[in-house]
């Protein structure tokens, strides 16, 4: 019964690692636009190693620093459902949808 038990909560957290992993890799794109990949590949060492909330964080970090055009729409929707799944409360999303309007 102990073993089943276990054996059910391993497969529901690899479900879950595995469904936050399928939500991040589409953010690759943001990173990836740049010449420089040691960003993107920090990103897919934190997403590959289970560190999502600091992938997250970096992320917003790195788009709220680059300079020019803003974050497209559909990025910042990805990072704000991202932010609402983890239950993470911070401004990040109002700040990239304020960098995107004043790109506009």
């Amino acid at each position: 019964m102990v073993k089943e038990t276990d054996e059910r909560r391993r497969d529901l957290l690899e479900k879950a690692r595995q469904n936050l992993t399928d939500k991040f890799h589409p953010l690759r794109a943001a990173l990836a636009k740049q010449e420089d990949l040691g960003d993107l590949e920090l990103f897919d060492t934190l997403v590959d190693n289970y560190e999502f909330e600091l992938a997250l964080h970096f992320l917003c970090d790195y788009l709220l620093e680059q300079q020019g055009c803003g974050t497209d729409i559909d990025t910042i929707e990805r990072i704000a459902v991202l932010h609402s799944e983890m239950e993470i409360q911070d401004n990040c999303v109002a700040l990239l949808s304020a960098k995107a309007r004043s790109a506009i």
